[in-house]
């Protein structure tokens, strides 16, 4: 009687979860290759927040200056957090004949405001621009990046999301696999801004009016979470202004970066991405509580291998249903935001998929992360 219930619940997890995916995908299919032709140029400040990183300041820089914005309109905060390296002194150095760089300099850790949130709070505060446009120091950004996200913004935008892919040409397998997982966060992204509730976003290619940040007084609730400074303000954003919030999926304006060099910083990474799955709303933590069950009874039908070959078929169908669905909507997503993957890495990625989210679900509950020099 428990094998069956367990069966049905399972079942009607699966049927929830490929109704999703179908009704996302068909969200997804209404985004347009091209980029609109957006209002009258904006006064647009680009924050980057940079610790310690002095290896990126010299091509980041290369980026900014290189895009075809009006540079009239155009302003760069940076901001050096708390870096004990020769960040400062490059980015002193590679700007002073450019007047519309300004530098700020952040030397101590204000207990109430995360350092990040902190530098791009005090970025934002100190800006001239209509929009702020944030990236991070180690992004790659083509010339059209200001003006494509910009594009889309109109009376009826307060933010609009961007998609940060990792470098075109991973190193390894690993790498490639990575690249595909981060790739389906942002499928997710541009599918539910589609639906008219966006789930997430990244910090590297984030745009929103300064008018909206200091109506919400900044990170609220969340600034004193040391992440966060994309995804949980999305969600302030998302409670406050709903409808507001649009996704660019134009190549002209990704900002590539590069994917965790090892594995160490892998994990403290997917740590801190799901460190907050319990304080979001209380619909979004049900709906990851739910996702994270779904997968758990996923893995846990391949026990039925062990009674008998007919239930195992069952459980055989249930990944089949799964892998087709999924599939389904990464090739729309592919489509979208004109990217490839080979069948190889999908079906490697699907079948460590199911175990990677148990664990990391799991993990970052009890388990601290490194990030900018801090452990949490």
């Amino acid at each position: 009687m428990l094998l069956w219930a367990m069966l049905f619940f399972c079942a009607a997890l699966l049927a929830l979860y490929l109704s999703a995916l179908f009704y996302l995908g068909h969200c997804l299919a209404k985004y347009p290759k091209f980029i609109p032709q957006g209002a009258e140029p904006f006064p647009v400040t680009i924050i980057v927040s940079l610790h310690n990183e002095s290896d990126n300041v010299e091509i980041l820089l290369q980026a900014l200056k290189a895009q075809d914005y009006p540079a009239n309109l155009t302003e760069f905060i940076l901001v050096d957090d708390r870096s004990t390296d020769d960040t400062l002194e490059k980015l002193k150095l590679l700007t002073r004949e450019d007047s519309r760089f300004r530098i700020i300099v952040i030397s101590d850790i204000n207990p109430d405001l995360a350092p990040k949130k902190r530098a791009i709070d005090s970025a934002i505060r100190a800006a001239k621009g209509e929009i702020m446009l944030l990236t991070d120091a180690d992004g790659r950004p083509s010339p059209k990046w200001v003006s494509s996200m910009l594009a889309l913004f109109d009376d009826n935008t307060e933010m609009v999301l961007g998609y940060a892919p990792y470098f075109a040409k991973q190193k390894n397998f690993l790498q490639k696999m990575m690249a595909l997982e981060y790739f389906s966060q942002a499928a997710v992204a541009a599918a539910t801004t589609a639906a008219g509730y966006p789930a997430t976003c990244v910090g590297t290619n984030l745009a929103y009016r300064k008018s909206l940040y200091l109506a919400l007084n900044g990170y609220g609730e969340y600034s004193g979470v040391v992440s966060g400074d994309d995804d949980l303000f999305l969600a302030r954003v998302r409670g406050h202004f709903p409808g507001k919030i649009r996704y660019q999926t134009a190549v002209e304006s990704h900002v590539y970066n590069a994917p965790p060099s090892s594995w160490k910083q892998f994990y403290h990474q997917r740590l801190r991405f799901a460190s907050k799955g319990l304080i979001y709303e209380k619909k979004v933590s049900f709906s990851l509580m739910l996702l994270y069950l779904f997968n758990l009874l996923i893995l846990l039908s391949l026990l039925l291998w062990l009674i008998s070959p007919a239930f195992g078929f069952i459980s055989l169908a249930g990944w089949l249903l799964k892998a087709g669905a999924e599939f389904a909507f990464m090739s729309v997503a592919m489509s979208r935001f004109r990217r490839s993957y080979s069948p190889f890495v999908f079906a490697a990625t699907f079948l460590l998929h199911v175990p990677y989210v148990l664990w990391f679900g799991a993990a970052a509950q009890f388990k601290s992360y490194h990030w900018r020099g801090l452990s949490k």
